[in-house]
């Protein structure tokens, strides 16, 4: 089996059982018997399963497992060629607008990235987020320069666990592009596009 090596690191077990517990919970258990059980199964089995017709089951459950397999279900939401038209539907939808994480913690954040107060680095910096997503929040600003900036906040602890999701995702692609039969796609390809989009 090819998990081992990624139970050395506990947080990323514990992540990867919290991913197959939700699976499972939302009625895709047949990923966890593919990852665990070994074998290989023809990919037109698994579009006979009950899955398919429940695009909203799927996007519910990617955005359950959190920013990660959102940002995932975004990036396949426009592949059509690969997709069936109910699911692409559902994936659409997949938004990662959130409320805003309080300026407070943002301020901390940012003021730790650069070393030093925010003033110092900008003449005018905009509290309230032009946009809020479950990655990170955008704020308008001005630099000492004097040109008008666009400023990315990543949320508390979010790399983190986007780290641990992408280390998972990899592990699952790999074992799914070798235990799926003819599938139509390359799942480490997506992820790997995924990981470029994110990191």
């Amino acid at each position: 089996m090819n998990l081992p090596f990624i139970f050395r690191n506990k947080n990323i077990t514990r992540r990867y059982k919290e991913i197959l517990k939700i699976l499972t919970k939302n009625g895709f258990g047949f990923i966890s018997d593919i990852l665990l059980k070994g074998g290989h199964i023809p990919f037109h089995i698994l579009k006979s399963h009950d899955y398919m017709g429940a695009g909203e089951r799927i996007r519910k459950t990617l955005e359950e497992l959190g920013p990660t397999f959102i940002k995932m279900g975004q990036l396949l939401s426009t592949r059509g060629d690969l997709i069936p038209h109910d699911i692409l539907l559902e994936l659409a939808k997949l938004q990662d607008d959130v409320e805003p994480e309080d300026f407070v913690t943002i301020k901390n954040i940012l003021e730790s990235e650069l070393k030093g107060k925010i003033s110092d680095f900008f003449i005018y910096f905009d509290e309230t987020p032009i946009a809020s997503a479950s990655i990170g929040q955008v704020y308008r600003a001005k630099i000492k320069e004097g040109k008008d900036v666009v400023v990315k906040v990543q949320r508390p602890e979010v790399s983190q666990k986007i780290n641990a999701d992408i280390i998972i995702l990899k592990n699952i692609a790999k074992i799914l592009n070798e235990r799926i039969v003819d599938a139509p796609l390359d799942f480490v390809e997506i992820v790997d596009e995924l990981a470029e989009s994110l990191l």
